[in-house]
């Protein structure tokens, strides 16, 4: 499926030639019959244009926009490794439309409840007193902040809410971790998003992707509101360099400077 020029890998020109899922695990390309799955045609239809010369040429381009975007899990790993300091394929993951609204709806929906529960133990808690939270998993928490206890919600505690997910062999989504602490792989995100927009823009459109931008205005709007200013200076604040997420953090900062 793979070549080689000039020791970068490119891939054939058609992704799908003598492609195979493996047995027993749910395969997002193709189908259990082998058929290409419907919501991924139109990539492979702009893909199946690029000769391997081609290819290899925005596979390179890729991991010359990573480096120079200093996007890495590490920032004080070796620059001079071999390994890339953030890994992008160039072929993406791609959901269909009823897939993600499905997907969004669920999220949205446990966001709720987290945001309910958030301001029911800063609050009332009601689930505390009812035993539907034993209390000791809040109250003997390190994490949990006594002097916020009844003091105003304004508009809502939860302002950042992140969820693992992860696929099973039967094609379900499960969630494997919540994160309300941090803006958990948001800046990763919006970096991969960049990058691979500078190298694969034009397939990127003619597949309908939907744009990441609207989240991240909404985002800096909500922020404003919560401060209660247009001219507010907000600080994104951070546990430092050597944090994995940090990156992330120092990324979405500044993109949210405009």
């Amino acid at each position: 499926m793979t070549t080689k020029t000039e020791g970068v890998e490119a891939a054939s020109c058609d992704p799908a030639a003598g492609y195979a899922p493996i047995a027993g695990d749910y395969d997002e390309m193709v189908d259990p019959q082998s058929a290409v799955r419907p919501h991924w045609q139109a990539f492979l239809d702009s893909f199946r244009h690029f000769n391997p010369d081609e290819q290899n040429d925005r596979t390179y381009r890729l991991r010359r926009q990573v480096r120079e975007n200093g996007i890495a899990q590490d920032l004080f790993s070796d620059s001079a490794a071999l390994d890339e300091p953030w890994k992008i394929d160039l072929v993406p993951l791609i959901f269909s439309p009823e897939e993600w609204r499905s997907l969004e709806a669920a999220l949205i929906q446990r966001a709720r409840l987290f945001s309910a529960i958030l301001d029911d133990i800063y609050g009332p808690q009601n689930l505390l007193r009812s035993g539907k939270i034993p209390p000791g998993l809040v109250l003997g928490d390190r994490n949990f902040i006594r002097p916020l206890v009844g003091t105003d919600a304004g508009r809502g505690r939860l302002t950042f809410f992140a969820v693992d997910i992860a696929r099973g062999v039967d094609g379900r989504w499960r969630a494997i971790d919540s994160h309300a602490e941090t803006v958990a792989g948001s800046g990763f995100a919006l970096a991969n998003r960049i990058v691979h927009s500078h190298v694969m823009g034009d397939v990127f459109g003619s597949c309908n992707a939907l744009r990441l931008a609207p989240f991240f205005d909404m985002l800096q709007g909500e922020l404003l509101a919560r401060a209660g200013r247009d001219d507010a200076s907000i600080a994104l604040l951070t546990p430092g360099p050597h944090h994995e997420d940090y990156f992330g953090h120092a990324y979405l900062a500044r993109y949210l400077i405009r």
